[in-house]
């Protein structure tokens, strides 16, 4: 069993210390850090849907704290000029009011299978560079 301390030492240092419990082993020490608020946003579950051109579109739905829609991330997949792209949609009144090239890369699948794979593996990919420009937008940086 382990129990969480928090100290103050010298310079009104303070740290979290986890020890084990009913002894003086201490298991982990690190700094007690107060973190600011920040605002997060909720990622929704994604959709894909094939458009009449012949490409795949991928959305992302980011909600706020209100459940309201407020940013989508839109995946453009085209097999036939070999492209992917990726959109990111600032949504006011249900509509994007301004759209953000994030980025365009080669698309490397050879079939259709291989490219709902890649669609699927929107569920685990590390959004945490978008989610950052999110932030950004949000506080008005960008």
């Amino acid at each position: 069993m382990k129990s969480i301390r928090v100290i103050t030492l010298l310079k009104k240092v303070t740290y979290v210390l986890v020890v084990y419990k009913g002894t003086r082993i201490i298991h982990t020490i690190y700094p007690f850090e107060k973190r600011k608020k920040s605002t997060k946003f909720l990622r929704g579950n994604y959709w894909a849907q094939h458009q009449p051109d012949g490409t795949v579109m991928a959305f992302v739905p980011y909600y706020n704290s209100e459940g309201t829609k407020k940013y989508a991330v839109n995946v453009i997949y085209d097999q036939d000029k070999n492209l992917e792209q990726w959109l990111l949609l600032v949504i006011k009144n249900s509509k994007p009011e301004h759209i953000y090239d994030i980025g365009k890369g080669e698309l490397n699948v050879n079939s259709m299978d291989q490219l709902h794979k890649r669609i699927n593996g929107l569920d685990f990919m590390d959004f945490s560079k978008i989610e950052k420009l999110l932030s950004d937008i949000d506080k008005g940086k960008i």
